[in-house]
């Protein structure tokens, strides 16, 4: 910080208005004469700074993109599974015989595997998309 000692000499000199980086040391008994400290402005921030500020920004976006992506899929996978539910309790009424119940029932605990191995096929997908970014690399959308 650079700092600039002004003394005005004379007690009946103009005094600087009231700016940020200015210290007042106005007259008293042991100072006749009033001093003013001037600070300099602080230096613009360095590139490598605005850089990782952005980096920062756009690590915190992947996040968010990342978990509004993962809520999604899961609300997905919710909506399949109660698709399968309530065609499987359909199915079970319709049918007939007990073999045909049974088959419903092993289509209805297929389609909720098959939702959930989704779900998780994109959670993955996902996360590794969110490494990506954070590594800094490129991610081409599928």
């Amino acid at each position: 910080m650079n700092l600039t000692l002004c003394s005005l000499g004379h007690a009946a000199r103009q005094e600087p208005s009231a700016l940020p980086g200015v210290l007042r040391f106005p007259c008293n008994p042991r100072n006749r004469f009033p001093a003013f400290i001037y600070t300099a402005p602080p230096p613009p921030p360095a590139a490598a700074d605005l850089i990782a500020t952005m980096q920062a920004g756009k690590n915190a976006m992947a996040s968010v993109k990342e978990a509004a992506e993962n809520v999604a899929a899961s609300a997905k996978a919710g909506m399949d599974k109660t698709k399968a539910t309530v065609q499987e309790k359909v199915e079970k009424m319709t049918a007939r015989t007990p073999a045909e119940k049974e088959m419903a029932e092993e289509r209805k605990q297929e389609k909720i595997r098959e939702a959930e191995v989704n779900k998780q096929e994109t959670m993955q997908s996902n996360a590794v998309e969110h490494q990506q970014t954070l590594a800094g690399g490129q991610v081409a959308d599928p």
